[in-house]
């Protein structure tokens, strides 16, 4: 009775670890996505001559933004924080990462609510 008591006590959070690296896997694709992309097209495909660039799909569930970085400034992490989108405070799971292209520094996000997984 003990075992299933405590297991019973687990699940939450057996299956939220679950959903955090499934979503981790996720992001990694959608990076690996975007940085195909940017190696066949360019970074201007996404910039379009300006200095970032972002995009929500309708439901602010998912984000992905590109900004020019400091030459000195490199991360490659996935963290859960709040975004403000629209007046709206959101907490996503986010894969942030920096990467060079055409002489210079970039700083990759791509986000996922966290209501969503």
């Amino acid at each position: 009775m003990a075992i299933v008591v405590f297991f019973v006590l687990m699940m939450p959070f057996l299956i939220e670890r679950i959903a955090f690296q499934y979503t981790n896997s996720y992001l990694a694709q959608q990076q690996k996505k975007v940085m195909k992309i940017i190696e066949r097209d360019g970074i201007d495909f996404y910039l379009e001559g300006g200095a970032s660039y972002g995009s929500y799909t309708m439901l602010k569930e998912e984000y992905i933004a590109l900004e020019e970085t400091e030459k000195d400034y490199f991360i490659d992490t996935i963290l859960t924080t709040e975004r403000v989108v629209e007046q709206d405070t959101l907490n996503y799971r986010v894969l942030m990462s920096t990467f060079k292209s055409d002489n210079n520094n970039y700083l990759l996000e791509i986000g996922k609510t966290t209501d969503t997984i």
